[in-house]
């Protein structure tokens, strides 16, 4: 996938939910759609315990997916787009939904341009 794409994203926040929405565009046509969908849960002593009994090596695990993938990809000979020295951020349709939750997150809040402090300073490098 070239870097030249413009996205769209959708981040609806209430109470019990999280859900996120990217699509990818390429010359005005839709060349990905991805989204996942977040139940809130209370973070407990007990519940991280579980967590760390249920999956113990989830890291390693996706560590050694990106690697493997990347691995196969090169053997295929897929393209390479490397990172570009500066980049553009100027990502149009950012939205998000209103809903009471989204005061008590800051950084949720996303404004017209989805560019924050941090990408400012990233952008001026």
């Amino acid at each position: 996938m070239p870097l030249k794409m413009t996205y769209d994203f959708d981040f609806r926040i209430s109470p019990a939910r999280l859900v996120v929405n990217i699509a990818s565009f390429e010359n005005q046509e839709k060349t990905l759609s991805v989204g996942m969908s977040l139940k809130q849960k209370p973070i407990t002593s007990s519940s991280l315990r579980l967590a760390l009994i249920k999956y113990p090596l989830i890291s390693w695990k996706v560590f050694a997916g990106i690697y493997w993938h990347a691995l196969r990809l090169y053997l295929k000979r897929a393209p390479f787009y490397p990172h570009p020295r500066t980049r553009d951020v100027t990502a149009t349709n950012c939205h998000k939904s209103e809903a009471p939750i989204c005061d008590d997150f800051p950084n949720s809040q996303v404004d017209a341009n989805c560019v924050d402090e941090k990408d400012s300073e990233l952008i001026s490098q």
